[in-house]
């Protein structure tokens, strides 16, 4: 666990860095990232700063070492995606802090469920979300699909 990093809302001079590090967490699963396939880390503000979506980052002595965003499904269904921290922060509480505080978030926006999905052979990210509360709603070829009552 590592107490020196904070969440904020990614901003003008963070969001190169918080795209690059999203972009690097895929390329860990995935031969190549395909752009066209990532539209909305092209303009990340555009795309998540707005009334019902959020994109979080974990600064830790101002460097971006995690991700995570809320965007709304529905009018009272949020969805977290991005959800990603740099290699070296693993395990130490990051992912745990942005999860919590997308939460918190999905509570002050009104949502009454929030969903997410991962990649069925991202076996860490299944544990972790099953530890943080969520529960599989369903899964096919590639995804485990998740949920959770907002409260």
């Amino acid at each position: 666990m590592i107490n020196d990093f904070i969440i904020t809302a990614v901003n003008e001079e963070t969001v190169d860095a918080a795209k690059l590090l999203v972009v690097k967490g895929l390329s860990e699963y995935f031969d190549q990232y395909v752009e066209c396939m990532n539209p909305d880390l092209e303009d990340i503000l555009a795309s998540y700063m707005t009334i019902k979506n959020i994109f979080l980052i974990a600064l830790n002595n101002n460097k971006v070492i995690g991700t995570g965003a809320l965007i709304e499904e529905s009018n009272s269904v949020g969805r977290i995606v991005r959800m990603s921290v740099d290699e070296e922060y693993r395990r130490k509480g990051v992912a745990t802090k942005i999860l919590k505080r997308l939460h918190m978030i999905a509570i002050e926006k009104g949502y009454a469920k929030i969903v997410l999905e991962t990649t069925k052979n991202w076996y860490g990210a299944k544990k972790f979300y099953i530890n943080n509360n969520y529960i599989i709603e369903r899964e096919d070829e590639e995804n485990i699909y998740f949920f959770k009552e907002v409260q």
